[in-house]
């Protein structure tokens, strides 16, 4: 966890509180003048590069604060990425299919393999290629209900 640097970790350090003449030798003096860097700056530094390169437990990501967005829980980054792993894992619900990505003509398609791409919406002559349905986010169409061959879909925005 990421920690300030307080009075106390001063306390006792450097050359603050020393009289004019300090009566130490120049090694000593320069012991001391270096006294704040070397055993409180560069380990809390050190600390906190290695809390934030952490890939272990609660990670880098976890000690990074993260302000409010919303349709998003999570008070750090690591939380933003969880609820935003939890809307990506209900937007498709097969298996098969690998992408789905909009074309350059504005028309949804979606593929099996991840190179061959098959539209979703219905062609020049207006044939349905593959049906789909798109749902509001967080609602859900048990499988027994479900339109065999249909694609379901879940949209970002309610109604959308």
């Amino acid at each position: 966890m990421i920690e300030k640097i307080t009075d106390a970790d001063l306390t006792g350090k450097g050359v603050v509180g020393q009289p004019d003449v300090p009566g130490l030798s120049a090694l000593e003096m320069q012991n001391k003048v270096e006294e704040i860097p070397r055993s409180v700056i560069i380990p809390a530094y050190n600390a906190m590069v290695d809390d934030l390169q952490s890939t272990a437990g609660g990670s880098g990501a976890a000690n990074v604060g993260s302000a409010p967005i919303e349709g998003l829980s999570g008070d750090t980054v690591q939380g933003k990425l969880e609820a935003v792993k939890v809307i990506l894992d209900q937007k498709v619900a097969s298996e098969l299919i690998k992408k789905i990505r909009i074309n350059g003509y504005n028309q949804m398609e979606y593929t099996y393999d991840g190179t061959n791409f098959f539209p979703i919406s219905a062609d020049e002559s207006g044939t349905s290629k593959v049906p789909y349905v798109l749902m509001s986010q967080g609602q859900d169409i048990p499988v027994s209900e479900r339109i065999p061959n249909t694609l379901y879909f879940a949209t970002l925005e309610a109604g959308a």
